[in-house]
């Protein structure tokens, strides 16, 4: 017990635009790692080995034709690059020796083989203490103090949905779809190519990136998308050359809501919000569309949250179904997990909801899905 006091959890929130750490107890991650990883041979005494280099390090230090991002839809399925990231977490970011250590983790749902493969290398190599893993979106919703809801995650390179209820994952509610930030730049990029050289090649998906970031929006209702014109503004490109920028600002945006602008086969953020509620007893699902929350750095572009709600409420009387629906944005829905991972850090039930490393060894990966899912 006096060792958990001395010692605050590592809360690891994993990503594919940047993973977030830090220690329990904190407002806020100590730092974000860009997820880009890299690797080049080098020469020691135990002969040619490989070298990992990690977020703005790998960017340094490696040829950009030769740096990758090891998560696929969502998740890290390599094991050394799962080494690599948390050995660059705990020597590089932190600077704490990982013996003996608490450690919280997210992963999406539905990834048992990438909760097994975290808990090895974890208990294994890097001799942790205990281990916690849950959602993002369990741990997000914990962070709003609530034990009931929907949460709407949308980030980099995925959405998902899923309801919740007391605190624990409603299974069939459960939805992902490959439709998120790196569409929408993606879209932009293909719009704008016509317009300028620069929004060619991996520079100008950096510029995109930064175009949706800084001056895309939403529009309220669908039906405006061929009627509403925005003000012109000038965006000035690196070499002070400038661009008008117009109606992309909104129309790549609408991807979200329309993912056949750009053939992409699924459903929008909107309809899996739906279908989602509509998986689970009738009984839940007025609190359920009274509690949806979105989180996730997607969810930050402006007029999200008032496009989602109309969208709602237009499926809602075409499948004639009537309720409340609330959508709930917290100013700090980005960071939304890391913050209950934290949370869950600092409770007193910590040690008991955690997985010890003696159970671990005892029982091996099967106790994960005992105490997790």
């Amino acid at each position: 017990m006096n060792d958990f006091k001395k010692c605050s959890p590592i809360v690891i929130d994993l990503g594919s635009y940047q993973t977030k750490v830090g220690f329990s107890g904190d407002d806020s991650p100590r730092c974000s790692i860009p997820s880009v990883f890299g690797s080049i041979k080098a020469n020691d005494f135990r002969g040619c080995v490989l070298e990992y280099y990690i977020g703005s390090e790998a960017r340094n230090r490696i040829d950009i034709s030769k740096l990758y991002n090891p998560f696929e839809d969502g998740i890290i399925k390599s094991k050394d690059d799962l080494i690599a990231l948390f050995r660059h977490v705990f020597d590089k970011e932190l600077l704490v020796n990982s013996e003996k250590k608490h450690v919280i983790i997210t992963t999406p749902i539905n990834t048992q083989h990438v909760r097994y493969a975290i808990a090895e290398v974890l208990f294994d190599i890097y001799k942790i203490s205990s281990l916690y893993i849950n959602s993002p979106s369990s741990l997000a919703l914990f962070a709003a103090s609530k034990f009931s809801g929907v949460v709407l995650d949308s980030g980099e390179s995925s959405s998902q949905v899923v309801a919740i209820f007391e605190n624990s994952i409603i299974p069939q509610s459960a939805i992902r779809i490959p439709l998120a930030g790196l569409s929408i730049n993606n879209y932009l990029q293909k719009v704008l190519k016509d317009h300028s050289h620069f929004f060619h090649g991996s520079s100008g998906r950096d510029l995109c990136r930064t175009i949706k970031e800084e001056h895309a929006f939403i529009i309220p209702e669908p039906n405006m998308a061929s009627k509403y014109q925005c003000e012109p503004i000038d965006y000035v490109f690196p070499d002070n050359m400038s661009f008008k920028l117009g109606d992309e600002r909104f129309k790549c945006t609408e991807l979200l809501f329309s993912p056949k602008l750009n053939d992409i086969q699924c459903e929008s953020v909107s309809e899996i919000v739906f279908e989602s509620i509509m998986r689970c007893d009738l009984q839940l699902r007025s609190l359920l569309f009274s509690n949806i929350h979105i989180v996730g750095g997607t969810t930050l572009c402006t007029g999200f949250a008032q496009r989602l709600q109309n969208e709602l409420l237009a499926l809602s009387k075409k499948e004639k179904v009537e309720y409340p629906i609330s959508i709930v944005s917290s100013p700090n829905r980005l960071n939304a997990a890391w913050v209950g991972g934290s949370i869950v850090g600092s409770l007193d039930l910590f040690q008991q909801m955690a997985v010890a490393a003696e159970e671990f060894k005892e029982l091996g990966a099967c106790v994960i899905d005992k105490k997790f899912y």
